[in-house]
């Protein structure tokens, strides 16, 4: 049980890890291009990057499958339960996660350096580490 608990933590702790980086690096570019940024980006990217996968692989299968002029019933059904089951998911959204930011000025993408957005990632990540760690001594202790 120890194991499992402790691969979850490591797979999140990297996730997490990942999702703060690229929040960073491409929040001075939503914010030049005045688009808003959603509070629920983690969640939302932890749900749907398995059913994006998997709606992506049908939908090869399903055009593959069409080229060869091979029978495709039960991939399109597949496909049909994976859409309805995105859908479902997507109609929770709710307006009030979005932070929308004013349209900047581009001197200001210009002039904020990427290396600011790099160090403090780097500051995340240590901090996303050590509580790693800290979990994991937790653990083993039990």
């Amino acid at each position: 049980m120890k194991k499992h608990v402790l691969r979850l933590a490591y797979y999140l702790t990297h996730y997490i890890q990942i999702q703060l980086f690229i929040t960073l690096m491409s929040l001075p570019v939503l914010m030049w291009w005045g688009l808003p940024f959603s509070l629920m980006s983690f969640v939302g990217n932890l749900i749907f990057s398995p059913i994006i996968v998997a709606f992506l692989t049908l939908s090869s299968l399903i055009f593959m499958t069409e080229l060869a002029s091979i029978p495709n019933y039960y991939l399109v059904w597949s496909l049909e339960k994976v859409t309805t089951v995105m859908t479902t998911l997507l109609s929770y959204g709710s307006k009030n996660w979005l932070v929308a930011f004013p349209k900047l000025n581009s001197v200001f993408l210009i002039a904020q350096p990427s290396h600011i957005h790099a160090t403090s990632s780097l500051l995340i990540i240590r901090l996303m580490e050590q509580l790693y760690y800290m979990m994991r001594e937790h653990l083993i202790q039990k």
